[in-house]
């Protein structure tokens, strides 16, 4: 189950059953002011592990995820979303750069094939010019089945206009979906119509509906964050 804290004016921490979205969640209610704030945040983190909680939904601009992480409780990594929607993302880096999808080539890069990067090449494959895919074991077998299910050659080297990284030392430039720290080159996932709760980082609350069937990746958007912020 996953976790949320609940900010309060009661001094003790009171755990109790909640929903986000439909989405079952344990919370443990406390004040996380005053001098033994930190002592309270700590009881609360010990308290929600003893209860099986190992994922936390993190609050917005939240400052103590470390004194969390150190019980044990984790938050909601979006990596597993973003790899989940390579393909859409790729496509996103086209547009926002100008290119054509017919005329342009995507890179698919990384160690192994995963089930990840061959969605986004079965995605990828009869839209763009070229689709390359650069992968050392199981690279080749991808390519053969993606011709004979779509007739596209794929080839192995070749001009990119986009390139995404499922794993692997990463290069300048590409949509990195692997490691500690994503990039995205400016992109970002959202929901649209999709009322979020404020006080939550709203990625670990779109990824843990759609790891719990209760969203759909159709239902999800890839924008520009940037363009957002010169509004």
């Amino acid at each position: 189950m996953l976790g949320v804290l609940r900010w309060s004016p009661d001094r003790r921490v009171v755990l109790g059953r909640g929903q986000v979205l439909g989405l079952p969640v344990l919370e443990a209610r406390l004040d996380p002011g005053g001098r033994w704030g930190g002592r309270r945040l700590d009881r609360a983190a010990r308290l929600l592990a003893r209860q099986g909680v190992k994922r936390i939904l993190p609050l917005r601009n939240f400052g103590g995820q470390q004194g969390l992480e150190r019980r044990g409780l984790l938050p909601v990594e979006p990596l597993p979303l973003y790899r989940a929607m390579a393909g859409e993302l790729a496509l996103a880096a086209l547009s926002q750069a100008g290119k054509e999808t017919g005329r342009a080539g995507i890179a698919l890069r990384g160690e192994r094939v995963d089930a990840e990067l061959a969605r986004a090449a079965r995605l990828l494959c009869p839209r763009v010019r070229t689709l390359i895919i650069q992968v050392p074991r199981g690279g080749e077998q991808l390519a053969r089945k993606l011709y004979w299910e779509f007739g596209a050659a794929v080839s192995p080297e070749g001009k990119a206009d986009a390139a995404v990284r499922f794993s692997g030392r990463r290069q300048d430039g590409e949509l990195v979906l692997c490691g500690s720290m994503p990039e995205l080159q400016g992109l970002e996932v959202k929901a649209p119509g999709l009322d979020l709760p404020e006080e939550l980082e709203p990625l670990p609350v779109l990824t843990a509906l759609w790891q719990a069937g209760r969203l759909e990746l159709e239902q999800l958007d890839v924008t520009w964050a940037q363009a957002c912020e010169n509004w």
